[in-house]
């Protein structure tokens, strides 16, 4: 057998081990299924926090009795925590646009809620507590956010080391905390108008935008 004849057949060998092996992972990795990508990969849950600060923002209507909730400002203690995050959620369902997370760096002292009508009013609670408080995944759902209040406002003294409530400078530049827009349906006491898709207090029987009627 010439020299170059078997070259030829080892050379052939080598491709068919190749060709083999290739196979083989080929079948071994449509066994295992596909693989994860970037888009199945689960929503990482809100992160839990001892220092968290819940901002929202109001209509000028909203403004005298947001004022009245704040009073004088300054620093809180327990039950004044908890007496602030509750009247927070009974005014959450008048609210625009919200943020909740974890405090950085202490109390915002400015917010911004792009397009947003600059005649709003915009109130922050930052609460500093014993136990970590749920923070809140969607800041697009009011009703998310008025749960964690509640929870602040179910806490006792011996739980929250204090905490702040005042109103915010609106300020559009970078280093301010931003506000997004509260989804309508996700409102707490609201209902949506099938015909304009205003939304209007839940007890109500009549849209105030369109007049509408409807079912209750």
């Amino acid at each position: 057998m010439s020299v170059t004849l078997i070259a030829v057949l080892c050379g052939a060998v080598v491709v068919l081990g190749i060709v083999f092996a290739a196979g083989v992972g080929f079948m071994k990795k449509s066994s295992a299924g596909p693989s994860p990508s970037r888009g199945d990969a689960p929503i990482a849950a809100a992160p839990r926090a001892r220092e968290v600060t819940f901002v929202m923002r109001f209509d000028a209507k909203d403004k005298a009795y947001i004022e009245g909730i704040v009073g004088s400002g300054g620093p809180l203690m327990g039950a004044q925590v908890r007496d602030a995050a509750l009247n927070l959620v009974r005014a959450a369902g008048d609210a625009t646009h919200a943020f909740v997370g974890p405090s950085r760096g202490g109390p915002p002292v400015s917010a911004r809620a792009p397009s947003a009508d600059p005649t709003g009013i915009i109130v922050a609670l930052s609460s500093n507590t014993t136990r970590p408080l749920d923070t809140v995944g969607d800041d697009t759902d009011a009703t998310t956010i008025a749960d964690a209040l509640r929870e602040l406002g179910a806490m006792r003294d011996d739980q929250i080391r204090g905490g702040t409530l005042a109103i915010l400078a609106m300020d559009p530049s970078a280093g301010s905390v931003t506000l997004v827009p509260l989804r309508k349906e996700a409102l707490p006491g609201q209902q949506i108008c099938p015909y304009c898709a205003s939304s209007f207090p839940a007890y109500e029987t009549q849209c105030g935008s369109c007049g509408a009627r409807v079912k209750t």
